[in-house]
Parts: C-alpha cells; sequence; structure tokens
C-alpha cells in the first residue's frame, strides 16, 4: 500500500555536514509538525546535495539518505523567501 506524501525542499544541518535535499510529509501537515515528530528517528530524504560544514565544499550527491534526528542541530524548509550566507554561520565544536 503506498502512501501519497508531500515533498518539500529542505536543509538539514548535523555537525559535520550540510544536507539539501528532498524531504517527504504527510499530506496537510507542516513543516514544523515534520521536524518536531517524537514518532520517527530518522527523516528519509532523496536526492540529497551534500556540503561540508566547515568549508561549504560541496562532496556529492546522495540519492536517498536516512539522517539521524539525534545529530540534527536544526532544519529548515528551502522556501523563495530562504537567504542564508553559510559562511557566517558560527558554530561551537
Amino acid at each position: 500500500m503506498k502512501i501519497k506524501m508531500d515533498s518539500i525542499q529542505a536543509v538539514v544541518v548535523i555537525p559535520q555536514f550540510r544536507i539539501e535535499a528532498t524531504a517527504y510529509l504527510h499530506p496537510a501537515s507542516r513543516f514544523s509538525d515534520f521536524a518536531n515528530s517524537q514518532n520517527k528517528d530518522f527523516i528519509p530524504m532523496t536526492n540529497a546535495k551534500v556540503y561540508d560544514r566547515t568549508s561549504n565544499a560541496y562532496l556529492g550527491n546522495i540519492e536517498f539518505l536516512a539522517v539521524n534526528k539525534a545529530q540534527v542541530q536544526f532544519m529548515y524548509p528551502i522556501t523563495a523567501k530562504t537567504e542564508i550566507d553559510y559562511g557566517k554561520i558560527q558554530t561551537k565544536e
């Protein structure tokens, strides 16, 4: 049985990588519901572009990726209003 899901472009940041990919939401759910869901330990993503967190260097493309939610530092949907200068984001290791 297939479940129809809505797709959304999103960015997930984990300690060593920034991932830009397609995430999948249940129909009529919000991105915040998806992000805060306690039901799943992993975020399934497709067509993932992976970047080094420190240098922002492009590392490659991965067709399917399951991101451990415990590693996620922050995530957000990519919209027409999204504008981030990754070189200015400061993190503590």
